[in-house]
């Protein structure tokens, strides 16, 4: 073997290198082998994933290679001039044969890698889970290729959940934040407030006013022609009609008509709907009994829901000047026994209980009374020794004028017709019952009773056959208390029922709830004329909340209040009532009710009138005259009416005088059937009468009865004078106006001189004048006469000698 010579390249050597050189040209082709048919432009750069393990990037353009396909490791070598063959992907469906396709290392599942490419591709598919980008150069894109979702997806900004749209890419008509708003039909910007800049509105018109929700206009920014509340305002139509003005509810009825022709203002206001109380009562109850007074409601009585317990409990509460009732306190004065059925009424300041069942189904004759206090709580019970003339409970009762009326009820399973009544005195006490000849048409239970107007309801309710009535009778009530004939209305309730409650108001009479088949929530409601007869009935639209039967109900302050019925519901509503305004005058059917300061220029009210202040007034109601003379004052204070007098100091007090055409009565005794009308005389006194104080008749006083003096405050005092001997004795039965002295002489009288002397309880204002007279025929023979007249009293002198142990009798009138 020759020798290595230093650097002479041996042939073991140069064997290595061309294997060297054949490894790398055969490395160059199989890197050509994987290139696929893919026409790239000339500015395109191409960046792929081969491998897992071998990354290509090489800038192709069509000068160098026409077609490029990246193929797997699995792919056959293909035909001349192409380098391999297609694949599991291929070129199947490239258009022109012109794909790009990547594959993974496992044939036939696609490559998912990034793609980054740089010019233009033709190509009908991309699959990739990510594709970046700006998307500057997308273009000509069909929505409906996308994801397999139709445009209107693409178009619906609900699904743009994230990014922003720039202003460039954005409709013409869509207008930027910051621009400028200076042509015509443009929108109107904004200030830095939010609010609108000031424009003048010239072109503003057809601006709907139910489309403003909020905001208010100032006033100085309406119209002449709207009206101000709080301020004067003028109505003028242009043409005098029947229908200048109407009020309308939702449902189209009527609640307020203005007439200028004739000049008239009509209110035709039905039932408001009830309002439930959320003070409810302390326990339910049916066949209570109820009362209202100053300012307070009182229910007494009743029985629980199972029909087989009375209670004795008596429940009050305030109502509120907005109707709402106030809480209800139990009183500790309940009624001297449990009782169902009753019926009540309230008169001058006194609640009275009358009848009802024990609980045993056992009618009572009882009638107790007690009085109602300023704060509302209830007195002592006094039970009434004026009883009922028989045991009654389910009866209906009135108070009218000073007299209670008690009408129909039940006793022994009999049904009544009976019609008693009573006065009531001023201290409460019930007078003697009598029984009315004018009774019932026919027996009734359950029924329900008003007053109004000098006449007397009675509707609805169940006869002795068992029938439930639709009926309604009514009577005038006399003044002496009688009552006249009843009337069946040709008006009857639209139907039959009995258990309902009913209370009159502003001319009508409205009767609720009952039971006919069940318990009922109707209400209906009809007018009572001036001649007693029952108008029309309507039904109202505004039912009860809920079925009440046997329920109590009162009115007040225009309210009214419905409560129990086999429940302890309390429910109120307002009850309007028609009320006609004619010209400078208000006329009203029923009662009239002033809460606030209202001026009128005439009143005329065919039925009562009820004025209220929301508090108690020393003023609370005066009547002036043009000169602003006060000609009649009332004051709630003290329960005091001025006539002439704005500070009345007494129950009534008049500055001036008085003249009557009719009875002048005193507690309810008749002192005159003809006159007390001259100023000069006064006539025929016909009944004992008592004058407290001093009293000045200036006149001819005739009187056609008894003169009694009475008795005065203070003891009149008599003492024997010297006359009467030695240990006499003296007595006096009389006063200071009136009387008889008797006096029996001691042992030693034989003396003429004073006799006696009487001193008065009560001075005189004036020296009075004395008269004496001998009453017997010892006192005759003494001749006496009277002596030392003073305003202090007086004495009994004798010019003839009295005789020891003698009694003298004197009698004495003192006038002054």
């Amino acid at each position: 073997m020759p020798e290595d010579n230093g650097n002479k390249v041996t042939k073991p050597q140069f064997l290595r290198i061309i294997y060297l050189l054949a490894f790398v040209l055969l490395l160059v082709w199989a890197i050509n082998a994987i290139i696929t048919y893919t026409k790239l432009s000339s500015n395109q750069s191409f960046l792929g994933r081969l491998t897992s393990s071998v990354l290509l990037q090489k800038p192709l353009t069509q000068d160098n290679v026409k077609y490029v396909r990246l193929q797997g490791p699995q792919g056959a070598p293909g035909p001349q001039g192409k380098i391999g063959l297609t694949g599991p992907s291929g070129t199947s469906g490239c258009i022109n044969s012109q794909c790009l396709s990547l594959q993974s290392l496992t044939p036939g599942v696609q490559e998912t890698g990034n793609i980054n490419i740089s010019g233009s591709v033709l190509a009908n598919t991309i699959i990739a889970t990510t594709i970046q980008g700006d998307g500057s150069g997308l273009t000509n894109v069909n929505a409906n290729k996308l994801n397999g979702n139709d445009s209107s997806y693409y178009t619906n900004a609900s699904n743009l959940t994230t990014g922003t749209i720039a202003n460039n890419l954005l409709s013409n008509t869509v207008t930027e934040q910051g621009n400028n708003f200076n042509s015509p039909n443009q929108l109107l910007q904004l200030n830095s407030s939010g609010g609108l800049p000031a424009i003048s509105g010239a072109n503003l018109t057809d601006l709907n006013a139910s489309n403003i929700s909020t905001g208010t206009l100032a006033d100085n920014l309406l119209s002449a022609d709207v009206p101000l509340l709080n301020s004067n305002n003028l109505f003028q139509p242009s043409i005098d009609s029947a229908n200048t003005l109407n009020i309308n509810t939702t449902t189209g009825s009527n609640i307020l008509n203005v007439n200028t022709n004739p000049y008239t203002v009509t209110n035709n206001s039905g039932i408001p709907p009830w309002t439930t109380s959320t003070s409810t009562l302390p326990q339910a109850l049916n066949e209570a009994t109820s009362v209202t007074y100053n300012g307070y409601v009182y229910v007494m009585g009743g029985m629980n829901n199972s029909g087989n317990s009375s209670f004795n409990t008596v429940y009050y509460a305030p109502l509120n000047s907005n109707g709402s009732v106030g809480s209800w306190t139990t009183s500790t004065n309940t009624l001297p026994q449990a009782l169902g059925g009753a019926t009540s009424v309230t008169y001058n300041g006194y609640v009275y209980v009358m009848g009802g069942d024990n609980g045993s189904y056992t009618g009572q004759n009882t009638v107790y009374y007690a009085p109602l206090n300023s704060n509302g709580s209830v007195g002592s019970w006094t039970t009434s020794t004026s009883t009922l003339p028989q045991g009654l409970y389910g009866a209906t009762s009135v108070i009218y004028n000073g007299y209670v009326y008690v009408m129909g009820g039940e006793v022994s399973g009999s049904y009544l017709n009976t019609v008693y009544y009573a006065p009531l005195n001023s201290n409460g006490s019930v007078g003697s019952w009598t029984t009315s000849t004018s009774t019932l048409p026919q027996g009734l239970y359950g029924a329900t009773s008003v007053t109004y107007n000098g006449y007397v309801y009675v509707m609805g309710g169940d006869n002795n056959n068992g029938s439930y009535l639709n009926t309604a009778y009514y009577a005038p009530l006399n003044t002496n208390g009688s009552v006249g004939s009843w009337t069946i209305s040709s008006n009857t309730l639209p139907q039959a029922l009995s258990g309902a409650t009913s209370v009159t108001y502003n001319g009508y009479v409205y009767v609720m709830g009952g039971y006919y088949n069940g318990n009922l929530n109707t209400v209906y409601y009809a007018p009572l004329n001036s001649n007693g007869s029952v108008g029309s009935w309507t039904t109202s639209t505004s039912t009860l909340p809920q079925g009440l039967n046997e329920a109590t109900s009162v009115t007040y302050n225009g309210y009214v209040y419905v409560m129990g019925g086999w429940s302890d519901g309390v429910y109120y509503t307002l009850l309007p009532g028609p009320t006609t305004i004619g010209q400078g005058s208000v006329n009203t059917n029923g009662v009239l009710v002033a809460t606030n300061n209202t001026y009128l220029q005439a009143l005329t009210a065919n039925g009562a009138v009820l004025l209220q202040d929301s508090t108690n007034s020393t003023s609370a109601f005066e009547v002036q005259n043009t000169a602003g003379s006060t000609v009649l004052a009332v004051d709630t204070v003290n329960g005091r009416v001025g006539i002439g007098t704005n500070s009345p100091q007494h129950s009534l007090d008049v500055a001036g005088n008085i003249n009557t055409s009719g009875n002048y009565l005193i507690n309810g005794v008749q002192i005159s059937a003809s006159n007390l009308s001259d100023s000069a005389n006064i006539a025929r006194l016909n009944a004992n009468q008592t004058f407290s104080g001093a009293n000045t008749f200036s006149g001819m006083l005739t009187l056609n009865g008894h003169y009694n003096t009475g008795n005065s405050s203070g003891s009149t005092a008599v003492t024997a004078g010297s006359a009467a001997g030695t240990s006499p004795t003296v007595s006096i039965n009389g006063n200071d106006v009136s009387g008889t002295i008797t006096i029996t002489t001691g042992s030693s009288a034989v003396s003429s001189g004073t006799i006696v002397n009487v001193v008065f309880a009560n001075a005189y204002g004036a020296t009075p004048s004395v008269v004496i007279s001998s009453d017997n025929a010892a006192t005759a023979i003494l001749e006496n006469y009277v002596s030392g007249i003073s305003t202090t009293g007086f004495s009994i002198d004798t010019a003839n000698t009295t005789v020891a142990s003698t009694t003298y009798v004197y009698s004495y009138f003192v006038t002054q």
